[in-house]
């Protein structure tokens, strides 16, 4: 449940957070990709210790911004932070909506940053509130930090939690996840081996599940990154299978 980004300028992977049965953490990590090394960095930043939260590398190429999660004796939050990759420090980003115009706080959820409209644009999906899966879309404007809900057209993969999404030309697609409601006596907790895609070419963004061949396993939890055009998918269990999805097949 921590999370990690590229940055290109240092050659560095970014860790920050994430937690085990006991507690969450607040450290960041760096791998350095040429001499293939870790090292711990001492976090300077007020950034609560969390985990199950969204972080990604900011346009400007100098800021790693985080956003929700699950905080130990505070539960799930909504707040953004920016982490300085230069001195690794972090920086509360003040809201300037009320608490009715932002997303509500999650975890599970996941965040990928692209253009809409000339403007650039951080994309939520899902996620899980209060023991409940959300199905919802926000857009967050990088330049001001400020929450767009927006409706979405087609049939929707419901309140998932716990997958991942990759940006592919001018679709994000998300694969895997699970739902739950706890609202219940008995909690559902399937997990699911759907594909889908979300089209931001134009406004409003329109929900399709695109046809599939070749067998992948049901996934939460796992990884997936975008390499040209493929989208590779990795853990979620005790599977060590890499899987590729090819677009050109």
């Amino acid at each position: 449940y921590h999370t990690s980004i590229y940055d290109p300028v240092r050659k560095n992977l970014v860790v920050f957070g994430g937690g085990n049965l006991e507690e969450c953490f607040n450290d960041v990590w760096l791998f350095d990709l040429v001499s293939v090394t870790w090292e711990r960095r001492k976090s300077k930043s007020k950034i609560n210790a969390r985990a199950g939260h969204c972080a990604f590398l900011h346009p400007n190429g100098v800021e790693m911004i985080v956003f929700g999660g699950f905080v130990s004796n505070e539960g799930y939050r909504n707040d953004l932070w920016a982490l300085s990759l230069k001195k690794y420090t972090g920086k509360k980003i003040a809201p300037t909506q009320p608490e009715d115009a932002v997303p509500v706080g999650r975890l599970g959820a996941t965040m990928i940053v692209t253009t809409i409209r000339n403007e650039d644009k951080a994309v939520l999906l899902g996620g899980i509130s209060n023991g409940i899966s959300i199905n919802d879309v926000w857009l967050l404007n990088l330049s001001n930090y400020e929450w767009e809900k927006v409706t979405i057209v087609g049939r929707s993969p419901g309140g998932i939690y716990g997958h991942t999404a990759c940006l592919i030309e001018n679709c994000i697609f998300g694969y895997g996840g699970s739902t739950m409601d706890f609202t219940g006596e008995t909690p559902a907790l399937p997990r699911f081996a759907n594909l889908w895609c979300l089209s931001i070419k134009n406004l409003p963004p329109v929900w399709t599940q695109p046809k599939v061949t070749g067998n992948v396993p049901p996934k939460i939890d796992h990884t997936g990154v975008m390499i040209t055009n493929d989208m590779l998918l990795y853990g979620g269990g005790t599977d060590p299978n890499v899987y590729q999805l090819d677009r050109n097949d």
